[in-house]
């Protein structure tokens, strides 16, 4: 897909939200921002994409309405890490901060987008009992759990302004205590995006650990880069599903 180059005033901004400020992270939740981090990255080197400083979700309608009233086109990716469940109001913020920023409600569109499908690449199709099994539903669960991502995608735009808000997981918000499988995928994308880093380790599963990573890194930054490209084209081109499209009403 051909992606125009943008200019300074019209690239796309990509926000990174999650519970708290990047600051006031710490332990587990910490290193969970710093991957968020080295991903949106390597999506920004991609795509020429602007990207904002990790907020809180307590600071996204702000932050959103403050983009919006910027002169010029304006294109908003919305990405949330680890906010299960969160999906409505992560959408209300994106509406909220357009009316705040002088949007007519009636001119509000809300389109329910389903994300194209990516490429598994280096994952092995090879079935338990022989045959062919697809990698990307495998994949696909793994991301509603880390970094909490479901399918789909909610764009809401005016003439001038398009946020598209990536929707969280519909799985249990996080109570605290981590599964050992989100521990070894965050375990796997350290080695991958951070590999000077000392990690704790077995030996035996480091080299498996390295080729693990770097596929579901490569995974996220595919899906990143899909998001990317729903905005740049128009809902209505070839290849982008709608599910839902309706007027925003307040």
């Amino acid at each position: 897909m051909s992606i125009p180059r943008a200019s300074s005033r019209s690239r796309l901004l990509l926000v990174s939200v999650g519970a708290c400020r990047a600051e006031s992270a710490r332990g587990p939740q910490s290193w969970q921002i710093r991957l968020a981090e080295a991903l949106t990255r390597q999506v920004a080197d991609i795509h020429l994409v602007k990207l904002h400083p990790w907020t809180s979700f307590a600071c996204l309608e702000s932050v959103l309405e403050v983009s919006a009233r910027l002169r010029g086109r304006r294109r908003i990716l919305v990405l949330p890490w680890h906010l299960h469940q969160a999906t409505d109001e992560l959408v209300a913020c994106a509406t909220t901060a357009l009316q705040r920023a002088g949007a007519d409600p009636l001119s509000i569109a809300v389109r329910t987008l389903k994300r194209p499908a990516i490429p598994a690449q280096g994952v092995s199709p090879a079935g338990p009992l022989g045959g062919l099994l697809p990698p990307q539903p495998r994949l696909d669960r793994l991301v509603e759990r880390w970094p909490g991502w479901s399918q789909d995608c909610t764009l809401v735009c005016t003439g001038r302004v398009s946020i598209l808000v990536q929707h969280a997981s519909a799985l249990p918000r996080d109570t605290g205590a981590r599964s050992e499988e989100d521990g070894q995928l965050e375990q796997a994308l350290r080695m991958s995006l951070y590999p000077d880093q000392p990690a704790r380790k077995p030996p035996h599963l480091e080299p498996m650990l390295c080729r693990d990573g770097a596929i579901y890194a490569r995974y996220l930054r595919d899906i990143l880069c899909a998001a990317c490209d729903l905005l740049w084209c128009p809902p209505s081109s070839p290849g982008v599903q709608q599910a839902e499209e309706r007027l925003c009403q307040t």
